[in-house]
């Protein structure tokens, strides 16, 4: 009995000096991120302005970040960090309601990772939250409410379907499309479903990680560890790019967005079709550092291949508003604002929310002009309504003295 008991004994004590020596590094992981930094964009020479706890709090944050996939793509709500709110709505910045308040203009800026603001240092530095501030120092007769409905991985196929089924009730007065990239990358095989199917061991082992291994700073090392291996075997090749299906999509990208235009006349809401800027697209010289993206990421071909998207953006019906965005970037030639292939540092995001805001503003304008000489037409028709029963009952009222006087 002396020894079962021992041997529990044993065993518990087993568990507690695991625990233990687990708490510890836990620990001394927590203490290593004030000095070392394992943040990509960190290493890349991103955000100099900020210390290494700042910068591994960026990339942990987004680690952090959890989605749903069912029925369609969409982030969960009530996810709160230290640079990243996403509200009881499950969009990224402050709260919604879902009844649109008097007297406001509600723009939806819809897009994938580089929209919802990926290692971007607050909800205000991402594209939609520059954007609401440069609105917000317009003396404009209507509040302006930008929504930031960016989810990672998004394109057409999950965003069209998340206007229909669940932005269309929050009574929008705009939608802003800001994407092509995911497009362009889809394979044409997932093109038409919520879920890729291109998976690699090394970015499975890293979700596996951020899922599974509740211990927040070393999940985080560890992942960043397997970023690093997957970035420094990536930089030794070319990744590949499958081109052969690029027409299709084009054509099937242009029908998607096409149909949300129609929806828009019926619903009364306008549509802003952009296309967002790729490395290598516009007239800017590339930094060393993007260059080797460039390189890596097969940059001349895709570049080449996302010309179809552009050539289709041209095409869109008269409902729709464009915007070609792929020059968006020529201001800062030379200095580098992609943090990878195709994610923007805060800089970027502002010189894109910039051109966002040029083609955007003359809409606004037009749109509330357009709302406020219908409400004038509308009181008017109202005045004359109550005109015309008063007339109607002045002459009743004639013709009853006039029967009584006979």
């Amino acid at each position: 009995m002396s020894v079962v008991v021992s041997y529990k004994k044993q065993f518990l004590l087993g568990i507690m000096l695991v625990l233990v020596f687990i708490l510890f590094l836990e620990i001394l992981a927590f203490a290593s991120l004030y000095f070392y930094d394992y943040c990509m964009i960190g290493k890349r020479g991103f955000y100099a302005h900020l210390d290494n706890y700042e910068r591994n709090r960026i990339c942990m944050d987004n680690s952090e970040i959890n989605f749903g996939y069912n029925p369609n793509l969409h982030m969960l709500p009530n996810q709160h960090n230290g640079t990243i709110n996403i509200n009881q709505e499950g969009f990224r910045g402050a709260e919604l309601l879902k009844e649109k308040p008097d007297n406001t203009f509600r723009i939806f800026v819809i897009g994938g990772s580089t929209t919802f603001g990926l290692y971007t240092t607050s909800d205000d530095s991402t594209i939609p939250g520059f954007l609401q501030e440069m609105f917000n120092e317009q003396n404009l007769p209507v509040k302006i409410e930008i929504v930031n409905a960016g989810i990672a991985s998004a394109f057409s196929y999950t965003e069209t379907m998340y206007i229909q089924e669940k932005l269309i009730e929050f009574q929008p007065d705009m939608f802003i499309i800001y994407d092509g990239y995911n497009d362009l990358n889809r394979e044409y095989a997932d093109y038409n479903s919520v879920v890729q199917t291109d998976r690699t061991i090394i970015l499975d082992s890293i979700l596996f990680i951020q899922d599974y291994i509740p211990i927040i700073n070393l999940q985080y090392i560890a992942s960043s560890i397997l970023n690093d291996i997957k970035y420094t075997l990536d930089s030794n090749q070319v990744l590949p790019f499958n081109s052969d299906n690029i027409e299709k999509k084009a054509a099937i990208w242009k029908e998607r967005w096409n149909n949300i235009c129609k929806i828009g006349e019926q619903e009364n809401f306008t549509t802003l079709v952009t296309l967002q800027p790729i490395i290598g697209t516009g007239d800017r010289e590339l930094s060393p550092l993007e260059e080797r993206f460039f390189k890596v990421n097969n940059g001349e071909k895709k570049v080449i291949a996302y010309e179809k998207y552009v050539k289709k953006l041209q095409e869109l019906d008269d409902n729709c508003m464009t915007g070609d965005l792929t020059d968006a970037l020529d201001i800062s030639s030379g200095k580098p604002v992609y943090l990878d292939r195709v994610h923007l540092d805060d800089y970027g995001n502002s010189l894109v929310a910039e051109k966002l805001f040029e083609m955007s503003l003359p809409i606004v304008k037009q749109k509330n002009i357009l709302k406020n000489t219908l409400i004038v037409i509308q009181k008017l028709k109202n005045i004359w309504m109550v005109k015309l029963i008063l007339q109607k009952k002045i002459i009743m009222l004639k013709l009853y003295l006039v029967e009584g006087v006979i």
